[in-house]
Protein backbone atom coordinates (compact mmCIF):
# COMPACT_ATOMS: atom_id res chain seq x y z
CA UNK A 1 0.00 0.00 0.00
CA UNK A 2 2.92 2.30 0.23
CA UNK A 3 3.09 2.48 -3.71
CA UNK A 4 -0.21 4.39 -3.56
CA UNK A 5 0.65 6.86 -0.98
CA UNK A 6 3.86 8.02 -3.27
CA UNK A 7 1.59 7.84 -6.38
CA UNK A 8 -1.26 10.10 -4.26
CA UNK A 9 2.10 12.45 -3.09
CA UNK A 10 3.25 12.75 -6.66
CA UNK A 11 -0.49 13.32 -7.78
CA UNK A 12 -0.45 16.39 -5.38
CA UNK A 13 2.89 17.32 -6.61
CA UNK A 14 1.27 17.72 -10.34
CA UNK A 15 -1.12 19.80 -8.67
CA UNK A 16 1.07 22.35 -7.35
CA UNK A 17 2.01 21.15 -3.76
CA UNK A 18 5.54 21.19 -2.53
CA UNK A 19 5.89 17.90 -0.90
CA UNK A 20 9.79 17.48 0.50
CA UNK A 21 11.17 13.79 1.23
CA UNK A 22 10.70 14.13 4.67
CA UNK A 23 7.43 14.99 4.77
CA UNK A 24 6.90 11.72 2.33
CA UNK A 25 8.48 9.82 4.95
CA UNK A 26 6.74 11.40 7.94
CA UNK A 27 3.25 10.48 5.68
CA UNK A 28 4.44 6.83 5.84
CA UNK A 29 5.09 6.74 9.24
CA UNK A 30 2.06 8.20 9.94
CA UNK A 31 -0.16 5.56 8.00
CA UNK A 32 1.83 2.67 9.37
CA UNK A 33 -0.35 3.50 12.69
CA UNK A 34 -3.75 4.60 11.18
CA UNK A 35 -3.46 2.07 8.34
CA UNK A 36 -5.67 2.56 5.43
CA UNK A 37 -8.75 1.32 6.39
CA UNK A 38 -10.36 4.80 8.14
CA UNK A 39 -10.94 6.84 5.17
CA UNK A 40 -11.81 9.88 7.19
CA UNK A 41 -8.68 9.26 10.08
CA UNK A 42 -6.78 8.79 6.90
CA UNK A 43 -7.43 11.98 5.48
CA UNK A 44 -6.90 14.00 8.18
CA UNK A 45 -3.53 12.54 9.30
CA UNK A 46 -2.19 12.79 5.95
CA UNK A 47 -3.21 16.63 5.82
CA UNK A 48 -1.57 17.59 8.80
CA UNK A 49 1.94 16.06 7.52
CA UNK A 50 1.49 17.04 3.73
CA UNK A 51 -0.63 20.26 3.71
CA UNK A 52 1.82 23.49 5.16
CA UNK A 53 -0.57 26.66 4.22
CA UNK A 54 -3.79 26.99 3.60
CA UNK A 55 -3.79 26.99 -0.30
CA UNK A 56 -1.90 23.74 0.22
CA UNK A 57 -4.69 22.25 2.40
CA UNK A 58 -7.59 23.32 -0.14
CA UNK A 59 -5.25 21.72 -2.74
CA UNK A 60 -4.87 18.73 -0.24
CA UNK A 61 -8.81 18.22 -0.20
CA UNK A 62 -9.49 18.13 -3.53
CA UNK A 63 -7.09 15.94 -4.45
CA UNK A 64 -7.59 13.51 -2.18
CA UNK A 65 -11.27 13.25 -2.44
CA UNK A 66 -10.43 12.64 -6.46
CA UNK A 67 -7.69 10.35 -6.12
CA UNK A 68 -9.65 7.93 -3.15
CA UNK A 69 -13.02 8.30 -5.13
CA UNK A 70 -12.54 5.67 -8.03
CA UNK A 71 -14.69 2.28 -9.00
CA UNK A 72 -13.55 -0.56 -6.38
CA UNK A 73 -13.12 -3.88 -7.05
CA UNK A 74 -15.53 -6.18 -5.25
CA UNK A 75 -14.34 -9.60 -5.80
CA UNK A 76 -16.30 -11.72 -3.47
CA UNK A 77 -16.06 -15.64 -3.36
CA UNK A 78 -17.38 -16.88 -6.44
CA UNK A 79 -18.17 -20.97 -5.71
CA UNK A 80 -19.20 -22.77 -2.64
CA UNK A 81 -16.35 -25.41 -4.27
CA UNK A 82 -13.73 -22.78 -4.17
CA UNK A 83 -11.29 -24.39 -1.93
CA UNK A 84 -11.65 -27.39 -4.39
CA UNK A 85 -10.57 -25.47 -7.26
CA UNK A 86 -7.86 -23.80 -5.94
CA UNK A 87 -6.09 -26.77 -5.34
CA UNK A 88 -2.76 -27.17 -7.03
CA UNK A 89 -3.84 -29.69 -9.51
CA UNK A 90 -6.49 -27.66 -10.69
CA UNK A 91 -4.31 -26.22 -12.86
CA UNK A 92 -6.22 -22.86 -13.03
CA UNK A 93 -4.18 -19.57 -14.19
CA UNK A 94 -3.23 -17.20 -11.53
CA UNK A 95 -5.70 -14.55 -11.99
CA UNK A 96 -8.79 -17.44 -11.69
CA UNK A 97 -7.10 -17.90 -8.16
CA UNK A 98 -6.83 -14.13 -7.59
CA UNK A 99 -10.41 -14.01 -8.73
CA UNK A 100 -12.01 -16.84 -6.85
CA UNK A 101 -9.49 -16.23 -3.78
CA UNK A 102 -11.41 -12.31 -3.69
CA UNK A 103 -7.67 -11.08 -3.41
CA UNK A 104 -7.99 -7.28 -4.24
CA UNK A 105 -4.62 -6.53 -2.89
CA UNK A 106 -2.88 -8.38 -5.60
CA UNK A 107 -5.03 -7.61 -8.55
CA UNK A 108 -3.83 -4.11 -7.60
CA UNK A 109 -0.09 -4.96 -7.08
CA UNK A 110 -0.85 -6.59 -10.46
CA UNK A 111 -2.03 -3.86 -12.40
CA UNK A 112 0.58 -1.36 -11.16
CA UNK A 113 3.51 -3.68 -12.13
CA UNK A 114 1.89 -4.48 -15.49
CA UNK A 115 1.46 -0.62 -15.68
CA UNK A 116 4.97 0.49 -14.82
CA UNK A 117 6.82 -2.48 -17.31
CA UNK A 118 4.60 -0.84 -20.32
CA UNK A 119 4.57 2.70 -19.72
CA UNK A 120 8.34 3.43 -17.98
CA UNK A 121 7.94 7.19 -18.34
CA UNK A 122 4.40 7.24 -17.14
CA UNK A 123 1.63 8.34 -19.73
CA UNK A 124 1.77 10.70 -22.31
CA UNK A 125 -0.85 11.06 -24.95
CA UNK A 126 -4.54 10.36 -24.35
CA UNK A 127 -4.67 8.04 -27.20
CA UNK A 128 -2.64 5.62 -25.46
CA UNK A 129 -6.14 4.65 -23.11
CA UNK A 130 -8.19 2.16 -24.78
CA UNK A 131 -4.66 0.04 -26.17
CA UNK A 132 -3.03 0.38 -22.78
CA UNK A 133 -6.23 -1.23 -21.31
CA UNK A 134 -6.02 -4.01 -23.65
CA UNK A 135 -2.52 -4.70 -23.17
CA UNK A 136 -2.72 -4.28 -19.40
CA UNK A 137 -5.62 -7.32 -19.39
CA UNK A 138 -3.37 -9.13 -21.75
CA UNK A 139 -0.68 -8.70 -19.06
CA UNK A 140 -2.45 -9.48 -15.77
CA UNK A 141 -3.60 -13.17 -17.23
CA UNK A 142 -7.36 -12.11 -19.25
CA UNK A 143 -6.66 -14.56 -22.02
CA UNK A 144 -5.97 -17.60 -19.32
CA UNK A 145 -9.01 -16.74 -17.29
CA UNK A 146 -11.37 -16.91 -20.36
CA UNK A 147 -9.72 -20.37 -20.73
CA UNK A 148 -10.41 -21.42 -17.56
CA UNK A 149 -14.19 -20.04 -17.64
CA UNK A 150 -14.48 -22.33 -21.03
CA UNK A 151 -13.14 -25.02 -19.56
CA UNK A 152 -15.60 -24.49 -16.71
CA UNK A 153 -18.38 -24.55 -18.76
CA UNK A 154 -17.79 -27.77 -20.31
CA UNK A 155 -17.20 -29.43 -17.29
CA UNK A 156 -21.15 -30.47 -16.92
CA UNK A 157 -21.68 -30.15 -13.22
CA UNK A 158 -23.67 -27.33 -12.00
CA UNK A 159 -21.32 -25.74 -9.37
CA UNK A 160 -18.78 -25.86 -12.30
CA UNK A 161 -21.83 -23.48 -14.17
CA UNK A 162 -22.59 -21.00 -11.31
CA UNK A 163 -18.26 -21.14 -10.83
CA UNK A 164 -17.90 -20.28 -14.49
CA UNK A 165 -21.09 -17.45 -14.94
CA UNK A 166 -19.33 -16.05 -11.41
CA UNK A 167 -15.93 -15.74 -12.90
CA UNK A 168 -17.24 -14.08 -16.09
CA UNK A 169 -18.90 -11.63 -14.69
CA UNK A 170 -15.67 -10.92 -12.12
CA UNK A 171 -13.71 -10.62 -15.52
CA UNK A 172 -16.25 -8.07 -16.62
CA UNK A 173 -16.08 -6.36 -13.50
CA UNK A 174 -12.01 -6.36 -13.08
CA UNK A 175 -12.18 -4.96 -17.12
CA UNK A 176 -14.41 -1.92 -15.77
CA UNK A 177 -12.18 -1.47 -13.32
CA UNK A 178 -8.96 -1.76 -15.33
CA UNK A 179 -10.23 1.05 -17.67
CA UNK A 180 -11.14 3.23 -14.55
CA UNK A 181 -7.78 3.39 -13.58
CA UNK A 182 -5.87 3.98 -16.57
CA UNK A 183 -8.57 6.71 -17.07
CA UNK A 184 -7.50 8.36 -13.81
CA UNK A 185 -3.92 7.56 -14.20
CA UNK A 186 -4.22 9.93 -17.06
CA UNK A 187 -5.91 12.36 -15.62
CA UNK A 188 -3.49 12.51 -12.34
CA UNK A 189 -0.14 11.99 -13.68
CA UNK A 190 -0.71 13.42 -17.38
CA UNK A 191 -0.28 16.80 -17.49
CA UNK A 192 2.33 18.82 -15.27
CA UNK A 193 1.05 22.24 -14.02
CA UNK A 194 3.16 24.10 -16.65
CA UNK A 195 1.91 21.91 -19.34
CA UNK A 196 -1.41 22.19 -18.48
CA UNK A 197 -1.44 25.73 -18.09
CA UNK A 198 -0.30 25.95 -21.33
CA UNK A 199 -3.55 24.08 -22.39
CA UNK A 200 -5.90 26.39 -21.14
CA UNK A 201 -4.13 29.47 -22.10
CA UNK A 202 -5.92 30.00 -25.14
CA UNK A 203 -9.45 27.88 -24.58
CA UNK A 204 -12.32 30.39 -24.49
CA UNK A 205 -13.64 30.52 -21.08
CA UNK A 206 -17.25 30.47 -22.10
CA UNK A 207 -16.93 26.87 -22.94
CA UNK A 208 -15.47 25.37 -20.01
CA UNK A 209 -17.32 22.32 -18.19
CA UNK A 210 -17.45 21.72 -14.54
CA UNK A 211 -13.82 19.68 -14.40
CA UNK A 212 -11.97 22.34 -16.30
CA UNK A 213 -13.40 24.90 -13.97
CA UNK A 214 -11.84 23.65 -11.19
CA UNK A 215 -8.70 23.28 -13.16
CA UNK A 216 -8.86 26.71 -14.09
CA UNK A 217 -9.08 27.46 -10.28
CA UNK A 218 -5.82 25.72 -9.34
CA UNK A 219 -3.75 27.51 -12.85
CA UNK A 220 -4.95 31.02 -11.63
CA UNK A 221 -3.70 30.40 -8.09
CA UNK A 222 -0.77 29.32 -9.12
CA UNK A 223 -0.49 32.47 -11.70
CA UNK A 224 -1.44 34.93 -8.66
CA UNK A 225 1.28 33.70 -6.56
CA UNK A 226 3.75 33.78 -8.88
CA UNK A 227 2.46 37.64 -10.05
CA UNK A 228 2.79 38.12 -5.82
CA UNK A 229 6.05 36.99 -5.51
CA UNK A 230 7.02 39.01 -8.78
CA UNK A 231 5.71 42.01 -7.91
CA UNK A 232 6.15 42.14 -4.47
CA UNK A 233 9.74 41.77 -4.85
CA UNK A 234 9.67 44.59 -6.90
CA UNK A 235 7.68 46.81 -4.79
CA UNK A 236 11.12 46.33 -2.35
CA UNK A 237 13.06 47.50 -4.55
CA UNK A 238 11.22 50.20 -5.72
CA UNK A 239 10.50 51.49 -1.62
CA UNK A 240 14.15 50.71 -1.48
CA UNK A 241 15.50 52.62 -4.40
CA UNK A 242 19.01 53.29 -5.77
CA UNK A 243 22.41 53.42 -3.93
CA UNK A 244 22.80 56.81 -2.40
CA UNK A 245 26.62 57.00 -3.16
CA UNK A 246 26.97 60.47 -1.20
CA UNK A 247 25.68 59.26 2.06
CA UNK A 248 26.91 56.09 1.78
CA UNK A 249 31.03 57.53 1.94
CA UNK A 250 29.88 60.40 4.40
CA UNK A 251 28.32 57.48 6.88
CA UNK A 252 31.74 54.91 5.96
CA UNK A 253 33.89 58.04 7.41
CA UNK A 254 34.44 56.58 11.27
CA UNK A 255 35.24 53.14 9.65
CA UNK A 256 37.93 54.15 7.66
CA UNK A 257 36.33 54.05 4.22
CA UNK A 258 34.59 50.64 4.23
CA UNK A 259 31.05 50.84 3.65
CA UNK A 260 29.82 48.86 6.42
CA UNK A 261 26.52 51.49 6.56
CA UNK A 262 24.79 51.38 3.13
CA UNK A 263 22.18 54.35 2.27
CA UNK A 264 19.16 53.98 -0.43
CA UNK A 265 17.43 56.24 -2.03
CA UNK A 266 14.20 56.45 -0.58
CA UNK A 267 11.26 55.85 -3.52
CA UNK A 268 7.75 56.53 -3.05
CA UNK A 269 5.16 54.61 -5.50
CA UNK A 270 1.54 54.19 -5.07
CA UNK A 271 -0.08 50.95 -5.46
CA UNK A 272 -2.15 50.21 -8.01
CA UNK A 273 -6.03 51.97 -7.34
CA UNK A 274 -8.68 50.36 -9.69
CA UNK A 275 -12.21 50.57 -9.84
CA UNK A 276 -14.16 47.21 -11.56
CA UNK A 277 -17.84 47.93 -13.28
CA UNK A 278 -18.11 44.25 -14.18
CA UNK A 279 -21.49 42.95 -15.95
CA UNK A 280 -22.54 39.71 -14.47
CA UNK A 281 -25.10 38.79 -17.26
CA UNK A 282 -25.38 35.40 -18.31
CA UNK A 283 -23.55 36.10 -21.31
CA UNK A 284 -20.11 36.86 -19.08
CA UNK A 285 -20.41 35.65 -16.00
CA UNK A 286 -17.99 33.27 -16.84
CA UNK A 287 -15.11 35.56 -18.11
CA UNK A 288 -15.99 38.08 -14.75
CA UNK A 289 -15.56 35.24 -12.49
CA UNK A 290 -12.33 34.94 -13.26
CA UNK A 291 -10.92 38.14 -14.02
CA UNK A 292 -12.36 39.19 -10.25
CA UNK A 293 -10.87 36.02 -8.75
CA UNK A 294 -7.62 37.58 -10.44
CA UNK A 295 -7.91 40.71 -8.76
CA UNK A 296 -9.15 39.76 -5.53
CA UNK A 297 -6.08 37.01 -5.03
CA UNK A 298 -3.46 39.35 -5.41
CA UNK A 299 -1.95 40.96 -2.12
CA UNK A 300 -3.33 43.84 -1.14
CA UNK A 301 -0.20 45.83 -1.11
CA UNK A 302 0.46 45.36 -4.56
CA UNK A 303 -3.68 46.85 -5.96
CA UNK A 304 -6.37 48.37 -3.71
CA UNK A 305 -9.81 47.46 -5.71
CA UNK A 306 -13.22 48.91 -5.47
CA UNK A 307 -15.90 46.55 -7.59
CA UNK A 308 -19.20 47.35 -9.16
CA UNK A 309 -21.61 44.47 -10.60
CA UNK A 310 -24.73 45.42 -13.10
CA UNK A 311 -26.83 43.75 -15.01
CA UNK A 312 -30.11 46.05 -14.92
CA UNK A 313 -28.96 48.48 -12.33
CA UNK A 314 -25.65 48.99 -10.66
CA UNK A 315 -24.60 48.38 -7.14
CA UNK A 316 -21.23 48.06 -4.96
CA UNK A 317 -20.08 44.34 -4.48
CA UNK A 318 -16.48 45.61 -2.56
CA UNK A 319 -17.91 44.86 1.19
CA UNK A 320 -18.95 41.04 -0.13
CA UNK A 321 -15.14 40.85 -1.14
CA UNK A 322 -14.58 42.35 3.10
CA UNK A 323 -16.32 39.54 4.60
CA UNK A 324 -15.67 36.60 2.04
CA UNK A 325 -12.76 34.85 0.35
CA UNK A 326 -13.01 35.56 -3.47
CA UNK A 327 -14.95 32.62 -4.45
CA UNK A 328 -17.30 32.64 -1.80
CA UNK A 329 -17.65 36.24 -2.58
CA UNK A 330 -17.82 35.73 -6.12
CA UNK A 331 -20.85 32.69 -6.13
CA UNK A 332 -22.87 35.63 -3.95
CA UNK A 333 -22.41 38.41 -6.15
CA UNK A 334 -22.93 36.41 -9.47
CA UNK A 335 -26.32 35.31 -7.51
CA UNK A 336 -27.26 38.32 -6.35
CA UNK A 337 -27.38 37.19 -2.70
CA UNK A 338 -27.47 40.22 -0.31
CA UNK A 339 -27.26 42.91 -2.70
CA UNK A 340 -29.98 45.36 -4.13
CA UNK A 341 -29.03 43.70 -7.97
CA UNK A 342 -32.06 43.65 -10.71
CA UNK A 343 -30.84 40.70 -12.82
CA UNK A 344 -32.91 41.00 -15.93
CA UNK A 345 -32.34 42.97 -19.32
CA UNK A 346 -28.79 43.93 -19.06
CA UNK A 347 -28.95 48.22 -19.04
CA UNK A 348 -25.72 49.88 -19.58
CA UNK A 349 -26.83 53.12 -19.63
CA UNK A 350 -28.87 52.73 -16.29
CA UNK A 351 -25.18 51.23 -14.96
CA UNK A 352 -23.40 54.10 -15.94
CA UNK A 353 -26.30 56.83 -14.87
CA UNK A 354 -25.98 54.90 -11.16
CA UNK A 355 -22.50 54.75 -10.85
CA UNK A 356 -22.22 58.68 -11.65
CA UNK A 357 -24.76 58.98 -8.76
CA UNK A 358 -22.43 56.55 -6.49
CA UNK A 359 -18.79 55.99 -7.65
CA UNK A 360 -18.09 58.97 -9.81
CA UNK A 361 -16.67 61.42 -6.89
CA UNK A 362 -13.83 58.24 -5.87
CA UNK A 363 -12.70 58.61 -9.39
CA UNK A 364 -9.36 60.71 -9.49
CA UNK A 365 -6.40 61.47 -11.85
CA UNK A 366 -4.59 58.16 -9.77
CA UNK A 367 -7.98 55.55 -10.83
CA UNK A 368 -7.93 52.94 -13.16
CA UNK A 369 -11.73 52.29 -14.43
CA UNK A 370 -11.99 49.18 -16.20
CA UNK A 371 -14.91 48.26 -17.54
CA UNK A 372 -15.72 44.44 -18.08
CA UNK A 373 -18.55 43.62 -20.43
CA UNK A 374 -19.75 42.64 -23.75
CA UNK A 375 -21.65 46.38 -24.18
CA UNK A 376 -25.10 45.08 -25.28
CA UNK A 377 -27.45 47.10 -24.33
CA UNK A 378 -30.71 45.40 -25.25
CA UNK A 379 -30.89 49.11 -27.52
CA UNK A 380 -31.08 51.07 -24.67
CA UNK A 381 -29.51 54.45 -24.45
CA UNK A 382 -25.80 53.75 -23.95
CA UNK A 383 -25.14 57.05 -22.09
CA UNK A 384 -21.49 57.08 -23.82
CA UNK A 385 -21.39 60.91 -22.01
CA UNK A 386 -21.33 59.56 -18.75
CA UNK A 387 -19.02 57.00 -19.80
CA UNK A 388 -16.96 59.96 -21.51
CA UNK A 389 -16.73 62.01 -18.14
CA UNK A 390 -15.31 58.81 -16.37
CA UNK A 391 -12.47 58.99 -18.48
CA UNK A 392 -11.73 62.73 -18.31
CA UNK A 393 -11.78 62.38 -14.43
CA UNK A 394 -9.33 58.63 -14.21
CA UNK A 395 -6.27 58.07 -15.01
CA UNK A 396 -6.98 55.70 -17.50
CA UNK A 397 -10.57 53.98 -18.86
CA UNK A 398 -10.05 50.16 -19.99
CA UNK A 399 -13.14 48.36 -21.81
CA UNK A 400 -12.29 44.09 -21.82
CA UNK A 401 -14.97 42.86 -24.18
CA UNK A 402 -15.16 38.86 -23.60
CA UNK A 403 -16.82 38.81 -27.37
CA UNK A 404 -14.45 38.66 -30.42
CA UNK A 405 -14.24 42.09 -32.09
CA UNK A 406 -15.63 41.48 -35.02
CA UNK A 407 -19.21 41.10 -33.59
CA UNK A 408 -18.62 44.80 -31.59
CA UNK A 409 -21.02 47.36 -33.00
CA UNK A 410 -23.50 44.85 -34.42
CA UNK A 411 -27.44 44.17 -33.04
CA UNK A 412 -27.80 45.60 -29.54
CA UNK A 413 -24.17 45.94 -29.11
CA UNK A 414 -23.02 49.72 -28.18
CA UNK A 415 -19.06 49.39 -28.40
CA UNK A 416 -18.83 51.96 -31.74
CA UNK A 417 -20.18 54.22 -29.09
CA UNK A 418 -18.48 53.43 -26.21
CA UNK A 419 -14.86 53.00 -28.01
CA UNK A 420 -14.30 56.65 -28.52
CA UNK A 421 -15.07 57.18 -24.74
CA UNK A 422 -11.69 54.69 -23.67
CA UNK A 423 -8.24 55.02 -23.09
CA UNK A 424 -8.63 51.52 -24.92
CA UNK A 425 -10.28 48.57 -25.43
CA UNK A 426 -9.04 44.71 -26.16
CA UNK A 427 -10.99 41.40 -26.41
CA UNK A 428 -10.50 39.39 -23.29
CA UNK A 429 -11.93 35.87 -23.13
CA UNK A 430 -9.04 33.48 -22.53
CA UNK A 431 -6.76 32.78 -19.48
CA UNK A 432 -3.75 34.22 -21.75
CA UNK A 433 -6.05 37.50 -21.84
CA UNK A 434 -6.60 37.74 -18.36
CA UNK A 435 -3.26 37.41 -17.83
CA UNK A 436 -1.78 39.86 -20.07
CA UNK A 437 -4.17 42.41 -18.90
CA UNK A 438 -3.27 41.81 -14.57
CA UNK A 439 0.37 42.27 -16.10
CA UNK A 440 -0.50 45.29 -17.60
CA UNK A 441 -2.50 46.95 -14.69
CA UNK A 442 0.54 45.67 -12.20
CA UNK A 443 3.41 47.46 -14.14
CA UNK A 444 1.39 50.75 -14.62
Amino acid sequence: MAEVLLDFISYLRNRGSRVSLSETLDALKVLSFTGYGDREAMKYSLAAVLAKSVEEEEIFHICFDRYFSGRTLSLRDLSLGRERLLRPEAGLSPLTRTLLEGDRMTAAKTLRETVRAMLPNGPQYAFQQALLVRRILEGMGMEALNGDIAMLSMAGSPMSGSTANALRAAGEELEAWVEDQVRRLFEFRGDRPAEEERRYRSVALSRLDARQMDAMKAIIRRIVKRLNDIYWRRRKNWRRGGLDFRKTLRRSVPYGGVPFDVAWKKKRREKADMMVLCDVSQSVRTVVRFFLLFLYSLNEELVRIRSFIFCSNLVEASPVFDRYPPEEAIDRIQSGEGLDIRLSRTDYGQAFRDFKASGMKAVTRKTTVIVLGDGRSNFYDPEAGILREIRDRAKRLIWLNPEIRTFWGTGDSAMKQYLPCCTFARECNTLGHLEGMVHYLLKQ
